[in-house]
């Protein structure tokens, strides 16, 4: 997925294995609709929040030591979540990643993710044309990658919650039920998850060069954190 594979070829660079998207230390915007229901409250999500999806090497392929894993961090976002305790089938978790915001490999982001050997300048900058190309994000014609939380069914601990997640890639989704676990204390609320899917799903075929001797896995495994504040609202004008 994403053009990514990484092996030396004269005069060009393949680009593979796994993807991150990671949302650190950038400003987020929370919105809320006029019509949010009585008692829903809005929260802005804090700096450090961390979003990311894993592609997998082919192990299967012929040239398939040749391969190697990527980490993307989204350089833009934004949010809108909603939560009612008293109704909480209603909540609701927007994150919008521009595609073209992805940071392809930054030094930073690979030791975070455990992959020690670093990619210069010229070869992320690469990695980064496949990763948007029309096979691939196609990001001409579908800018934004979107992450939905909602439909949240109280745990048995109090205040924790299990939220159905839906991923859009390339204008297809895909949903997981109580993928997500919604904590709420006080006015801090917390979103925490994982969830495997596929190529498949957002109509993507795995990324392979050289007649299928190196490429992609069919899995996808997506993983986040993010820690959010309750904002203040302004009350209705009469």
């Amino acid at each position: 997925m994403f053009g990514c594979l990484r092996t030396r070829a004269p005069g060009r660079w393949w680009s593979a294995g796994a993807l991150a998207l990671s949302i650190s230390g950038l400003p987020s915007f929370s919105t809320a609709a006029e019509s949010s229901p009585p008692g829903s409250a809005s929260f802005a999500v804090r700096p450090g929040a961390l979003f990311y999806a894993r592609v997998y090497r082919n192990s299967s392929s012929v040239l398939s030591s040749l391969s190697h894993d990527h980490v993307i961090r989204a350089g833009a976002f934004t949010t809108s979540i909603r939560f009612d305790p008293s109704a909480p089938g209603r909540c609701s978790a927007t994150l919008r990643i521009p595609v073209k915001s992805l940071m392809v490999d930054e030094p930073s982001m690979r030791q975070r993710v455990g992959l020690s050997t670093p990619l210069d300048a010229s070869d992320r900058k690469t990695v980064r044309r496949h990763m948007l190309a029309e096979d691939q994000l196609d990001a001409e014609h579908h800018p934004d990658i979107q992450v939905v939380l909602g439909g949240c069914v109280e745990s048995a601990t109090r205040g924790s919650y299990h939220a159905d997640v839906t991923v859009t890639i390339r204008g297809k989704s895909a949903r997981r039920e109580r993928a997500a676990r919604i904590t709420l204390s006080g006015s801090q609320l917390s979103a925490r998850g994982s969830l495997r899917l596929s190529h498949a799903a957002f109509g993507i075929q795995p990324y392979s060069a050289w007649l299928g001797s190196v490429g992609n896995a069919e899995p996808i495994d997506f993983v986040w954190a993010l820690s959010a504040d309750q904002v203040a609202e302004s009350p209705p004008k009469p």
